[in-house]
This record gives structure tokens, sequence and C-alpha cells, in this order.
């Protein structure tokens, strides 16, 4: 399992402020993010030089360079470790030292350095939770870094997953998304259909049908969810798209003042009741032994790109990447991996984006996305990839990304607490708890969160 959608983990950053800050944000109608911001306790929360953002200067006094990253796939570390050396090597104006900080202690450990400031000057932080960092005070915006050539070979999904309160403050080297592996054979033979796009996918009455079928075909728990992961990130991440395909959503994203209506409306509550169905009539393997497609126990798994190799090792040409039900909008899938930022502590924004920016070139962008078989952030770049190209076995996912069918996770300082209480909510929801009570109290702790933090006024810079 990748860490590119974080499936494996369970933890969660604060949403929350120091109390100062909370104060200082009431007072000022402002988050510490700005130029030579004054805390209400008298202190810079950030440097004049870094909130500038790029000039196009890299002062001496910027060339030790300290870099973040997650630990997580072996394969991304190396990928990352070669590339430390060969920038390093490639020039002499920024050294960069690398520290790779395990994906379990990763949000504590930037929560420590924070607190005592010793952030780095780059990091990488996981999808919508960098603009938690964000508004934090932690990050400083990225517009004025990004070349105009570049950000138009971006995927639109890196785009807007690195886009918060109109500014930029995050770019990923990868991008993500899921669907439903399948062994076509299996399926035919039990004459389930196999559709192709998104626009041909199953609706919910008809992946039900097809779960049926299966059964009396002779496969007792057909359907792989990964279950095994838990209610963390994965929990939050998998299923959000059965919410965006039933017209809902984890919060309104009209202001992010309120979940009401959003995430607990009854086109929701039906569609997750369907859901809730998969489990209750026992359709739905535990896969304990991480082994239910492979073995061909279960013929679908609702999973991502990450499960590519190994699938295509277990059912070779019989493998293939569907797309997600259809609870009544039309099929969605979720986005958004890691993203690298440059921190409010950073001694000089443009020493910081000239590592960024090294990442991103297409020759090193290309080993570091074929790692583990993720869709590159760029368009020239995953366009060119055999596996996601026209008539390759991962091109459903790119269609996905660029046509507006996949939905990042709400791009919010708010979105810690939204994962946390909708992922219990999918939990309870699958131990079999009332669907309108568990998201109610969802919607009940989202709201309560965004109360608490004042609505969240927007960084200024």
């Amino acid at each position: 399992m990748v860490s590119a959608p974080t499936t494996q983990r369970n933890t969660m950053i604060s949403t929350k402020k120091t109390t100062v800050m909370r104060s200082c944000a009431a007072i000022t109608g402002l988050v510490a993010l700005s130029l030579s911001v004054t805390a209400c306790g008298g202190t810079t929360s950030v440097a004049d030089e870094a909130a500038v953002g790029c000039d196009g200067v890299i002062p001496e006094s910027a060339k030790e360079l300290s870099v973040w990253y997650h630990l997580g796939e072996e394969a991304d570390s190396k990928v990352i470790n070669g590339q430390v050396e060969s920038f390093n090597a490639s020039q002499d104006e920024v050294h960069v030292t690398l520290k790779q900080i395990p994906v379990t202690d990763y949000p504590t450990t930037i929560k420590g350095a924070e607190a005592d400031g010793s952030l780095p000057d780059v990091l990488d932080a996981d999808a919508s939770y960098a603009f938690n960092y964000a508004w934090n005070g932690d990050l400083q915006p990225i517009d004025n870094c990004i070349p105009a050539d570049l950000k138009a070979d971006l995927l639109p999904s890196i785009v807007e997953g690195g886009t918060y309160a109109d500014k930029q403050w995050a770019v990923g080297l990868v991008d993500s998304a899921i669907g439903i592996w399948v062994h076509r054979s299996v399926l035919e033979g039990a004459g389930v259909r196999v559709p192709t796009t998104p626009a041909d996918a199953w609706t919910a009455e008809e992946f039900k049908e097809s779960l049926v079928k299966l059964r009396a075909a002779g496969y007792e728990r057909p359907l792989d969810v990964s279950k095994q992961y838990g209610k963390g990130e994965w929990y939050a991440y998998a299923f959000a798209p059965i919410v965006w395909s039933a017209g809902g959503d984890l919060v309104d994203r009209d202001g992010y003042k309120s979940a009401e209506g959003a995430l607990n409306s009854p086109a929701v509550v039906n569609a997750m009741t369907q859901f809730q169905g998969y489990f209750s009539e026992d359709y739905v393997d535990d896969n304990t032994d991480n082994n239910a497609f492979q073995s061909g126990r279960s013929p679908m798994s609702w999973s991502g790109y990450w499960q590519y190799a190994d699938y295509k090792a277990a059912a070779g040409d019989d493998l293939v990447l569907v797309p997600l039900p259809d609870y009544g909008t039309g099929s969605k899938t979720s986005q958004g991996g890691w993203q690298w930022g440059i921190t409010s502590n950073a001694k000089d924004a443009d020493a910081s984006w000239k590592w960024i920016s090294y990442t991103l070139n297409a020759e090193n962008l290309a080993p570091y996305a074929e790692a583990n078989s993720s869709p590159a952030g760029r368009s020239s770049v995953v366009n060119a990839d055999p596996l996601y190209q026209d008539g390759g076995p991962l091109r459903l996912l790119v269609e996905q990304l660029e046509d507006g069918s996949s939905v990042p996770r709400p791009p919010h300082p708010v979105y810690a607490t939204v994962s946390s209480a909708w992922g219990q909510a999918v939990q309870d929801i699958i131990d079999g708890t009332d669907v309108a009570v568990a998201l109610d109290k969802a919607v009940v702790t989202i709201d309560e969160d965004i109360a608490s933090n004042e609505g969240y006024p927007a960084p200024q810079s």
C-alpha cells in the first residue's frame, strides 16, 4: 500500500490553533501568515524575507536547505534519496539535507516543530492537510514561484488540490484516484457487465445486482474494500466518492460554514444505506490476510492505482480497472496525494522552490511516479506513461483526473476534523448504526469545530 492517498494511516493533525492565535484572529481578522505579522504576544510569526515568496534571487544565507519527507513506501524513499544526491551534485547554489520521518509520526513531529519554531524550509503534506498548516501559519503561498508554463502542464487536480483561499500553497508530484479492480473473466462468466468509462459506470442498483450474481456463481464474499486498513484516512478517502456521487459533500464548500444538508441529505443517507447493505448482507471480505483479490477469493476490489503491480501479477491480462458505481449524479473518484509546501520558517522561497522544481522536472518526476505506478502530476509526463497513456491499463484514472469526475477532499483547514468525523461515521455505518444517526453525528462534530475556530478566517498575505 503506497502512501500517496495515505490509506494506511490513522493519524490526524490538530485543527485548532493555540488560544493566543485564535484570539488574535478574532481581534484582527487575520491569521499569522502575512508579512511581518506581530502576534498578540508581540513575537513575529513570519520572517520578512520568507513572506514575500519568490523574487528570483537566492541569498548566500539560504544555501543550506532543510527538507522533510514522509517515510512511507520504500520505493518512494529510494527515489527521493537519489534525487537529493543528484540535486546536490548538479549545482552549488543550494544544498539539501533530507530528513525522512515515519508517516505515523509525521503530524506530531510537525506539530512539535511548529511549537518550538524548528520547521524545515520545505515539507511535504498529505492532500488537504496542507491547508491546516497554511491556516496555522506554517506555510506560505507559492503562486509567484510556479512558472506559468509549468502550471499549465500540471494536472487540473494538482492545481485544485493545492489551492485554498484563492492561493496555491502546495504542489504534488503525483496524484491519486480509485476505482474497482475486477477479474474480467469472472464477471463475464457470472453475467456481469464490465464498464469502461465513468459515463458507463454501474448504477448503484446494478452494482448490488453484480454482487448477487457473483455470490450465486460461488463467490461468497465477492467484494474487497481493503477493510483491514480501518477507519483512518482510508475510509475518508475511499468512500467519500459515494457522497459526491449522491450529490452531497463532506462539508458545504460554499463558505465552509457547515456540513448540514451536505453530508446528511436524504440522497446521501440513501446512498450510504446501500453501502451499509454490502456489509449487513455479508458481501464484503474482511481481507485480514490482504490477499482477497490476489487469491481470487473476491473478484472485485474497491481500491486504487497502488495495487496495480500486485494485482497484475495475480490476474495477468484478466485484470481490469472499472469506475466506481453511480449513486445518482455520476461516478466519482477521490484525488490528492502528498504535496510539497514552503514553510513560513523558510530562509528563502527561491531556494526552496529550486529543490521543488527539480523534483517536478520531467526526467525526475517520471521515475518517482513509476516507483509505485502513480499518476504523475504533469500532463506531459503522465500521458507519456505506458500505464496511463491512451490504451494503458490505468488510463481511466487520468481521464477522471482531467474531466472533473475526480473530487478533492475539501481543501480547507477543517478537513482534519471532517476526515475524523466522516471516517467514524463510515465505521459506525459498517457496524450497523442507523445511517441518518451516524451522518448527523458527523455533522455536529464538524460544525462544532468550525464554530470553535470562528469559521476559519482565511489567511492573508
